[in-house]
């Protein structure tokens, strides 16, 4: 499931700037349709806007990634995390670093 993991990477990292309830209106456009192919998967995130005017782009990246790379705690704890109040353990926002 790494491959469709890449279209939600993309979607987070492309918006981590808007609000998350970007995600609820994404999950709202493909309720009930059978997400059987990455096609349909990545029309009907594109096919996604929000009453307040925010549209969805989404393609498909094709590019190969490297899988099971390995981080060192050292490297984790260089990235610069700010931790929301609520369940800040799923719920943060990756700064820019500071060095």
């Amino acid at each position: 499931m790494h491959h469709i993991s890449r279209i939600f990477v993309f979607i987070f990292t492309s918006f981590i700037f808007h609000s998350l309830r970007l995600f609820s209106h994404i999950s709202m456009n493909w309720k009930g349709q059978p997400l059987t192919s990455h096609d349909v998967m990545v029309n009907l995130i594109g096919g996604t806007k929000t009453k307040a005017g925010l549209k969805v782009k989404a393609k498909i990246d094709k590019r190969k990634y490297p899988i099971e790379i390995k981080v060192s705690d050292v490297d984790m704890r260089k990235i610069n995390l700010k931790k929301e109040k609520f369940h800040g353990e799923w719920n943060y926002r990756i700064l820019r670093s500071t060095s």
